[in-house]
């Protein structure tokens, strides 16, 4: 072996020992005995012993080294960092010829020669490999090599934190997040003070960090930075962005920053308004009363539960009960109505039960049924909707009225007959008739002819009247 190799070597064990000697704290965790400032390298070759000692320096810090406690030294056995165990060193046949005392590293090292072992620094729990100078972590099923350490994949029994999802057994984390499992949120030391009081926790919704007390009864201002009682009352105070948010116990919800009692009971949803009054919506057969989802039974298998406005329970019972203090009482026949629609017609039956019957006019029907119930309203029947309503929808045009329908001939077409019921109308083409054009033109020729018969009178009448005149002009002249 050169001297240039050995020098290599001895240089770069130098340079091991830096990255590899652990701090007091650590061997203590690790259960090691203390360490000295030096250590001892020993390499032999066929043509040289290089033996020395030196200190080691890391940033102007002394790094502790191993000491002579690390030394496990027997019969022919030296070791650094593990025991020396008595081992078969020469076999022949299967069968052992010569034991010794052999170096055997401790868990979390791993042999360089024949008498020093390093530490790993694979984490806790796992070894290396070593060949040459080239150092490799030993890491099972289930873990990956991160930052020169053996770190767990993730998974379903060990997810990633703060939204992070895991990809191939790797966690890919969200922005200000970081670590194998993303459970570091960034920027929690500049961000929350206090940590004996303060957690620093990830918001995953907004992406950013946010400050939580450990005390879960206080919350954190983060205007003052300091934890304080929950103004909140019944429930636990959050911070979304600075906003302070009230997530209240059951039976409370938040109103103005408080969580006030919200309970309507029975399974009704309680509601808070903005005024700040308890509003219950009850479920079916429930009535709301003062903040409560009350039974609402009005004595009668037929009667209906409803509260009006003002939270009131109202019984609408059936024909011939009336509601008297939320109970349907049975009526004297004497002080029995009419309870139809103003829209519908009573019509007075047999019948000892129901003494009335609502019916509507022609052309209407009940706004939920064709005969009208109680109280139902009578509407306008579009008879148009129906294309079978007017006998021919390819000529006539069917309109609807308040009440009542017609069917109107479309353009082009008359009625075959003018007194025929108008929900009933048939129409045809309309036909042009020479007949009352012949007369019309008749009658014209006939007021020509007279008048022109009337002209010619009136200037034969002017000729015989000026040749009278003449000779009445003549004989006055021959008389004088």
């Amino acid at each position: 072996m050169s001297t240039v190799f050995l020098k290599k070597s001895y240089d770069w064990l130098v340079s091991w020992n830096n990255k590899s000697a652990l701090p007091l704290k650590k061997r203590k965790e690790l259960g090691l005995p203390a360490a000295k400032a030096e250590f001892g390298l020993s390499v032999s070759t066929s043509n040289h012993d290089i033996s020395d000692s030196f200190s080691v320096l890391n940033s102007g810090e002394l790094l502790e080294n191993f000491s002579d406690d690390d030394l496990d030294i027997k019969e022919g056995c030296r070791c650094q960092n593990g025991r020396c165990e008595k081992l078969c060193v020469k076999e022949r046949n299967g069968v052992c010829r010569k034991t010794g005392n052999v170096c055997v590293c401790d868990p979390e090292f791993v042999k360089i020669n024949d008498e020093t072992c390093i530490y790993c620094d694979c984490g806790k729990g796992f070894n290396c490999t070593f060949y040459h100078v080239t150092r490799t972590c030993v890491c099972p099923e289930g873990f990956y090599i991160r930052d020169d350490k053996c770190t767990a994949k993730c998974s379903e029994g060990h997810p990633c934190q703060n939204g992070g999802k895991c990809i191939e057994g790797k966690c890919k984390c969200k922005m200000g997040t970081s670590g194998a499992f993303c459970e570091s949120p960034d920027r929690c030391a500049t961000t929350c003070n206090q940590p004996l009081l303060v957690e620093c926790v990830y918001d995953e919704e907004i992406e950013e960090v946010t400050c939580r007390c450990k005390n879960r009864s206080l919350m954190y201002d983060f205007e003052n930075r300091v934890c304080k009682p929950c103004p909140c009352g019944a429930g636990t105070c959050m911070y979304n962005n600075s906003t302070l948010i009230c997530h209240c116990d059951s039976g409370y919800q938040e109103f103005n920053g408080q969580c006030r009692p919200c309970d309507c009971g029975r399974g009704g949803i309680c509601e808070i308004t903005e005024t700040g009054e308890t509003t219950c919506h009850c479920k079916e057969g429930d009535f709301s009363r003062e903040g409560k989802c009350l039974p609402c039974d009005c004595d009668h298998k037929d009667a209906k539960c409803e509260t009006n406005k003002k939270g009131r329970k109202v019984c609408k019972c059936p024909y011939g009960y009336e509601d008297i203090l939320g109970k349907c009482i049975k009526m004297n026949k004497d002080d029995r109505r009419c309870l139809c629609h103003p829209t519908a017609n009573c019509v007075e039956t047999n019948d000892e039960v129901n003494e009335f019957n609502c019916t509507c006019n022609e052309g209407y029907k009940g706004k939920f049924h064709e005969i009208p119930h109680v109280g139902e309203e009578c509407i306008d029947i579009d008879e148009c909707q129906d294309s079978m309503t007017c006998p021919d929808r390819q000529t006539t045009d069917c309109v609807n009225f308040e009440g009542f329908y017609v069917c109107h001939c479309k353009t082009g077409y008359q009625p075959t007959d003018k007194n025929a019921d108008p929900r009933k109308t048939t129409c045809e083409k309309y036909k042009i008739s020479w007949a009352p054009t012949g007369i019309a033109i008749g009658i014209i020729v006939a007021l020509i002819a007279i008048l022109v018969g009337i002209l010619f009178y009136l200037k034969k009448r002017s000729n015989l009247f000026s040749s009278t005149s003449g000779i009445e002009m003549r004989y006055a002249d021959y008389k004088r």
